[in-house]
């Protein structure tokens, strides 16, 4: 028996060896695959280094524009501010002139009046007295007529008929 056994142990013995072999493949194999693996991860990181750079780069780029338009829109506004001030001041020089203007036109135009009240006044006065010298006048034509018809003895109903001509006569002048 010993000499089965001694094959089954030789045997074994070959088996055991093969498996080792084959385990000494599987981890060249492994160690092989490893080395690979980590070379494409050191890839994927270059890799994902190169694109966190680019992205981070354009993110600056976007910084700066963004700065940049930020920067010009404050400049926009700053200047629409002086130029809302400018318009403002304009608008303002403006009304003042107009008001100005407008007192000076309301002086001017009080005067006119003013004159014409004067002027008025004056022709009233004119007229009045124009009046109280005809009303002058006409007593003294009546007492004149009245004389003559008291020297030449006019009945007393053609001396208001001569009376009420001259009347009519002075108011178709009027």
């Amino acid at each position: 028996m010993k000499c089965k056994t001694d094959t089954v142990h030789h045997i074994c013995e070959k088996k055991k060896h093969d498996i080792e072999h084959c385990c000494d493949d599987l981890h060249t194999i492994c160690k092989t695959k490893k080395h690979t693996v980590i070379d494409k991860c050191c890839e994927v990181d270059v890799i994902v280094d190169y694109h966190k750079t680019g992205i981070k780069n354009k993110c600056k780029e976007i910084e700066t524009i963004v700065d940049i338009k930020k920067i010009d829109i404050a400049t926009k506004v700053c200047d629409l501010d002086e130029l809302l001030k400018c318009k403002i001041t304009e608008i303002v020089t403006k009304s003042c002139e107009l008001d100005i203007i407008l007192e000076k036109k309301v002086t001017t135009i009080v005067k006119k009046l003013d004159d014409l009240d004067h002027k008025l006044a004056r022709k009233e006065f004119e007229i009045v007295d124009k009046c109280k010298k005809l009303d002058d006048f006409l007593d003294e034509k009546e007492r004149d007529i009245g004389h003559k018809a008291e020297k030449i003895h006019i009945p007393e109903a053609l001396l208001q008929k001569k009376k009420s001509k001259n009347l009519d006569k002075i108011g178709a002048k009027k």
